[in-house]
C-alpha cells in the first residue's frame, strides 16, 4: 500500500487504467481528479455524451435539492412566525385577564396571514374585550 506522495503517484500511474473505483489510498483531491480524467480520456463519443448528460442530471438534482431545502426553510420560518404571533395574542389576552372563548381560539388558530395576526397582536394591548381584537379586523376590511 502506498504511503508517501511519491509512492501514491507511482501507484496511480501503474494502476490508473485498471482501476474501476478510487482506492482508499487515492481518495485525496489530486488523485481522485486525475483518475476521473483518465477515465474520461478513453470515452467514445457516445460515452462522452452520456457522461455529460449524467453530470447535467446530477447538477439539476443538486439544484432541485437546494431549492427544496431553501423553500422548506422559508415555509418553516413563515409557519413559525404565524405560530408565534398566534401564541403571543393568546398570551397577551390571558395576561390582561381577558377570557378567550373556544370560538375565538379557533378563529386565531385558523388565521394564516401574518399581517392580520400582527394587527390583532397590537390591538391586544388596548382592547377591552377579546372580540374587539378579532372583530375590529373585519370592520376595517381585514380578512379573518
Amino acid at each position: 500500500r502506498p504511503q508517501t506522495l511519491v509512492e501514491k503517484w507511482a501507484f496511480f500511474f501503474r494502476e490508473a487504467e485498471k482501476l474501476r473505483e478510487v482506492p482508499k489510498e487515492l481518495q485525496e483531491a489530486p488523485f481522485a481528479q486525475a483518475l476521473e480524467v483518465v477515465r474520461r480520456v478513453n470515452f467514445s463519443e457516445w460515452e462522452w455524451t452520456e457522461y455529460e448528460r449524467e453530470k447535467m442530471a446530477e447538477q439539476d438534482h443538486r439544484g432541485g435539492l437546494s431549492l427544496a431545502k431553501r423553500q422548506g426553510e422559508e415555509q418553516g420560518h413563515r409557519e413559525g412566525r404565524v405560530g408565534g404571533l398566534r401564541e403571543g395574542i393568546l398570551i397577551l389576552l390571558e395576561a390582561r385577564g381577558l377570557a378567550v372563548s373556544e370560538e375565538v381560539r379557533g378563529q386565531i388558530a385558523a388565521q394564516v396571514d401574518p399581517a392580520i395576526l400582527t394587527t390583532w397582536l397590537a390591538r391586544c394591548a388596548a382592547a377591552r374585550s377579546v372580540e374587539e381584537v378579532v372583530a375590529a379586523g373585519r370592520a376595517s376590511g381585514d380578512a379573518g
